[in-house]
């Protein structure tokens, strides 16, 4: 335990309970000591406030006690970082951002790394805090000392969740950036929203000073905009792509993902232990074993190694580069698909189909697909009829990525 400092109403020994009480959660110790008067915006020998110690150990409750107590919100430990910095740390904290943040936290304290809560939470891939610091005006052009901005610290599988929360300039300067870099994934990401972000004229020109080799401008060719079909609408090489592509992705309405106006589902879970050993037993002995070889040693280390890999959100552009997708276009073309399966009509049927809708418009439970991954190449291993559903319905769908190399 680091050194507490304590003031002469206090002993040693209560500071030290005080500050044990909020990283571990016992908010009747907390409510005890403040009612006695004790010193909440009190620092240990990291500099650290209860405010910060419980922020980051996600203590929504004592959090809360302490913001009712009068904690300072701005305080900052000695390496600079403030509560809101480790609420947007290590976890999606996002109940305990949005308290500080409703009760007027600093949006863009910076610590000696230059690291505003901002730039923590796109470092650490929580984009819900990421969307909630840049809805509620956080600054997106704060430099940390390494001179690296937002734009820096954002993955370009993530970038889409927050371009539209972007200022016009910084979403040309996206733009320009995975232009200039030839960051495919970054493209994918925004094209759906240059048709709001940039007139035609300023694409063109962005467009134009750009050299663009045969593969970008096939990228660009091949995306749904308007602006981008307008301007290679007319090139020899690619603007055959753009039009075929465009009247393609036009007549499948069921392919609602390529509209900017996605449906909200946000209740994607991890399937429970009893589900994926099911998973196992079906997806991964019958059919990727004998393809791809024994990956997992046994069903349970198939389960923790679920449990511990990555989770991320497909985009359209990500799910064209998975593997053995059926990628149907409406709920008749799934229904002849899954007709044809052996588990039909006894596991699947009209009538799990119809379900599976159901609950998708219902916001109801849904497990996320899983997907293996061997250097650059994914394949789906389950849930290829869950993420059909979500893509007809415009919904880009989180899953499981198990990395087998």
């Amino acid at each position: 335990m680091s050194r507490r400092y304590y003031s002469a109403e206090f002993t040693k020994e209560d500071y030290a309970k005080f500050f044990d009480a909020c990283t571990n959660n016992i908010t009747q110790v907390i409510k005890k000591y403040i009612k006695l008067g004790i010193d909440a915006n009190y620092k240990d020998g990291y500099g650290r406030t209860a405010l910060m110690w419980a922020a980051y150990y996600d203590n929504t409750e004592i959090v809360k006690v302490l913001i009712g107590a009068g904690a300072n919100l701005d305080s900052q430990d000695n390496y600079g970082s403030t509560a809101l910095v480790w609420a947007a740390t290590y976890g999606n904290k996002v109940e305990i951002a949005q308290m500080l943040i409703k009760a007027g936290a600093s949006l863009d304290i910076q610590n000696k790394g230059g690291e505003t809560a901002l730039i923590m939470a796109a470092f650490y891939d929580n984009i819900e805090i990421v969307q909630l610091l840049l809805k509620a005006g956080a600054n997106t052009k704060l430099e940390d000392k390494g001179g690296k901005t937002l734009l820096q610290y954002i993955s370009p599988e993530n970038m889409h969740n927050f371009i539209e929360y972007f200022p016009i300039a910084m979403q040309i300067e996206l733009i320009e950036l995975a232009l200039f870099s030839k960051n495919y994934n970054t493209l994918y990401s925004i094209f759906p929203f240059i048709d709001e972000t940039i007139s035609q004229s300023e694409y063109n020109q962005l467009i134009r000073s750009k050299r663009l080799e045969d593969k970008l401008k096939l990228i660009f060719a091949e995306n749904v905009s308007k602006k981008t079909l307008y301007y290679f609408s007319s090139d020899k090489e690619v603007g055959w792509v753009a039009k075929e592509r465009y009247k393609e992705l036009r007549s499948k309405l069921g392919r609602k993902h390529i509209l900017s106006n996605q449906q909200v589902y946000n209740n994607w879970i991890v399937p429970s232990d009893s589900s994926l050993a099911l998973e196992y037993k079906v997806e991964y002995l019958n059919h990727i074993k004998p393809h791809y070889g024994n990956i997992f040693k046994s069903v349970n280390d198939f389960i923790n190694i679920v449990h511990n890999s990555e989770i991320i959100t497909v985009t359209s552009s990500i799910d064209q580069r998975i593997g053995n997708r059926s990628h149907t276009e409406s709920f008749e073309e799934l229904h002849d698909l899954i007709s044809g399966y052996r588990s039909y009509p006894e596991f699947r049927n009209e009538k799990t189909l119809r379900k599976l809708y159901y609950n998708f418009e219902n916001n109801l439970p849904i497990d996320m697909p899983i997907i293996l991954k061997s250097g650059s190449r994914m394949w789906i291993m389950s849930g290829n009829t869950r993420m059909d559903v979500a893509f007809q319905m415009g919904i880009n769908p989180k899953a499981i990525v198990i990395q087998i190399d």
